[in-house]
C-alpha cells in the first residue's frame, strides 16, 4: 500500500500535526510506503526525512474566503481571494505532477479546509481522504470556499471518504455514518503511561495564544480568581503566537499577576504530570489533543464543556458513571474551579485523575489510532 500525504503544517507543537506524526510513525511500522507533500520545509520536514521518508514542499493554502470584518478586509476581500485562487492553482498543478510520479492507492489530506488532495485524487479517479479536524467556522471562523453544502458533496461524491476525530464533528459536517469514520487521534503510545506524578502548585495552559483557543479569557478569569485573595497557584502558559499585538495585549494584561510566559514547550507532557490541573478553555475544541495528552499523563483537566473536550468528558461519564473532568460553560464558573483546587488538597481528585488517565489509555493511544486508520485504508481498497 502506498500512501500520499498532505499536511497542513510543519509545526512540531501543533495537535493535528502531532496526530499525523505519530500514524505516520505507526504506519511505517506496518511496512506502509509513505509520501508526504509538505507546505514548507520547518519543524517535521526535517524530523521525517530524517526518518527515510520522501517529501515534497510545494505552497497551497486554506480553500476558505478571507477575512470579510471591518473596512481593511472588505477593501482587500477580492485580491486575497484572488491570491489564494493563484496560489492554489499552483498547488493543485504541483501535487498533481507529484501523484502522477509516485502512483499513490490512496491521497490523505489531513485536514477538511484544503481540497487540492480530493481534486487531484478525482482527476487520477483513486480514493481520497478528508480528515476532518475543525469545526472550521465555530471555532477559527473559517468559511469554506465556495459553500459547506460544496464541501459535503465531495466528502459524499464516488471515491470520496472522510475521517472524523470525534462524532461531534461529524454530526456538525452532517455526514451521514456511512460516508465517514469516526477515529479519535493518537496522542501517546501504551508505553508511555506512568505512575502518576506529585503535583506542583501551578495551573497550566498548553496551545496557541487566540482567541479560539480562550486565553484571553482564561487569564481574565484568573485575574479574577487571584484578586478575591482566595488563590495561591500560579499559572503558567505554554504556548506562543504569531500575532504580536495579541501577545503584547496578554503580557500588558498579566504584568504584576503570578503568571509565566513559557514559549512553546517540546515536551510539554512533563508540565502536565506535575501540574494541578490543566485549563483548556477553548470555544470549540475539535477533539482536544491537549485534553487527551493532559489525562494520559495523569494531569486533572478544567475543561470548556463544548465540543470535542466534551464529548472527551462524556465518553468518561459513559465509561464510569463519574465525570473524569471539571466542565464550566461560564466565566464564573470556571473562576471558582481556580479557587477551589488552589486551596485543596489534590488526593480529593486522585480518582478523577485515575478515571481520565484509563479513558485517554483505552481510547487516544497512537496504537489504536493506528489500528483504526490502518483497517479504513483497507476497507476503502477493498470497495
Amino acid at each position: 500500500m502506498k500512501l500520499l500525504y498532505i499536511l497542513s503544517a510543519t509545526t512540531i507543537y501543533d495537535g493535528a500535526t502531532k496526530a499525523v506524526v505519530n500514524l505516520i510513525y505507526g504506519l511505517l511500522d506496518k511496512g506502509v510506503e509513505l509520501v508526504v507533500i509538505c507546505p514548507d520545509m520547518k519543524g517535521i520536514y526535517q524530523d521525517l526525512t530524517e526518518k527515510g521518508i520522501k517529501c515534497y514542499v510545494t505552497r497551497f493554502t486554506f480553500s476558505s474566503y478571507p477575512a470579510g470584518r471591518g473596512l481593511k478586509n472588505l477593501l482587500l476581500f477580492l485580491p486575497r481571494l484572488l491570491k489564494i485562487s493563484i496560489v492554489n492553482t499552483i498547488g493543485y498543478k504541483n501535487i498533481m505532477a507529484i501523484a502522477k510520479t509516485e502512483k499513490p492507492d490512496i491521497i490523505h489530506t489531513n485536514v477538511s479546509v484544503i481540497d487540492l488532495g480530493y481534486r487531484v485524487a478525482l482527476k487520477l479517479a483513486i480514493p481520497h481522504i478528508y480528515h476532518i479536524r475543525e469545526y472550521q467556522d465555530l471555532d477559527f471562523g473559517i468559511k469554506v470556499f465556495p459553500s459547506k453544502k460544496a464541501f459535503r458533496n465531495r466528502i459524499t461524491s464516488h471515491k470520496s471518504h472522510a475521517i472524523c476525530i470525534t462524532r461531534g464533528v461529524r454530526e456538525y459536517n452532517e455526514l451521514p455514518e456511512s460516508e465517514a469514520t469516526v477515529i479519535y487521534d493518537g496522542v501517546l503510545p501504551l508505553a508511555s503511561k506512568s505512575d502518576i506524578k506529585p503535583k506542583e502548585d501551578y495551573f497550566l495552559f498548553a496551545g496557541r495564544f487566540e482567541e479560539a483557543k480562550g486565553t484571553r479569557m482564561l487569564i481574565e478569569a484568573y485575574i479574577k480568581a487571584y484578586n478575591t485573595g482566595k488563590l495561591h497557584t500560579k499559572l503558567l502558559l505554554a504556548g506562543s503566537t504569531s500575532n504580536s499585538n495579541y501577545e503584547l495585549m496578554l503580557k500588558t494584561m498579566t504584568s504584576g499577576y503570578p503568571i509565566e510566559f513559557l514559549g512553546m514547550q517540546k515536551d510539554v507532557g512533563n508540565f502536565m504530570k506535575k501540574a494541578k490541573a490543566l485549563i483548556v478553555p477553548s470555544r470549540f475544541e475539535g477533539f482536544g489533543f491537549v485534553t487527551a495528552e493532559a489525562m494520559f499523563n495523569g494531569c486533572l483537566v478544567i475543561g470548556k464543556d463544548t465540543a470535542g473536550t466534551k464529548e472527551q468528558f462524556d465518553n468518561g461519564l459513559s465509561y464510569f458513571s463519574r465525570e473524569i473532568g471539571l466542565r464550566f460553560t461560564k466565566e464564573e464558573e470556571l473562576v471558582e474551579h481556580l479557587i477551589n483546587i488552589s486551596n485543596a488538597d489534590i488526593s480529593e481528585y486522585s480518582q478523577m485523575i485515575r478515571d481520565g488517565q484509563e479513558v485517554a489509555v483505552s481510547l487516544y493511544s497512537t496504537e489504536t489510532h493506528v489500528e483504526g486508520v490502518w483497517n479504513y485504508y483497507k476497507e476503502i481498497l477493498r470497495k
